[in-house]
């Protein structure tokens, strides 16, 4: 299963769909009193009507699966190697408790800000959560930017 940014929208209609997201992130930045980073920017689907879900609410189950939480996020980072002046991939982790998009946001917003204080990276738009090959339990972050 992969959430990705491919589909289309009117431009009428992806503006108040950022203008939800917008709000969705003041929400959750006033719930918890944690600054929100993060951007979403995954596309929803629901998976009865097989429709987009344009505006999603934060207690909207969004990880389909039999297994239960916690899971973990990784994101694969591409960044500089000190040592020989070339690049390497470094993985980070950070469990998420639950299945909905509140739980899915913030996870992804701690794993965000720890890529930019360890490594530097700026890449803040959340942009594909893709289920492991390896294992059930574990999930594939893509942040672009």
């Amino acid at each position: 299963m992969t959430l990705s940014e491919t589909t289309n929208l009117p431009a009428s209609l992806m503006d108040q769909h950022l203008k939800h997201l917008e709000f969705l992130t003041a929400q959750l930045e006033e719930e918890t009193g944690e600054s929100i980073r993060c951007r979403w920017s995954l596309y929803l689907f629901d998976p009865i009507f097989r429709q987009r879900i344009v505006y999603p609410q934060l207690e909207d189950v969004i990880l389909y699966t039999d297994v239960e939480p916690p899971y973990t996020f990784i994101n694969k980072l591409y960044v500089r190697n000190q040592e020989d002046d070339g690049y390497e991939y470094v993985t980070i982790s950070e469990p998420c408790h639950g299945k909905t998009m509140r739980d899915v946001w913030l996870a992804a917003n701690t794993l965000y800000k720890r890529a930019v204080k360890e490594y530097g990276d700026w890449h803040c738009f959340l942009e594909t959560l893709s289920m492991s090959d390896k294992y059930d339990h574990q999930y594939i972050l893509f942040y672009g930017s």
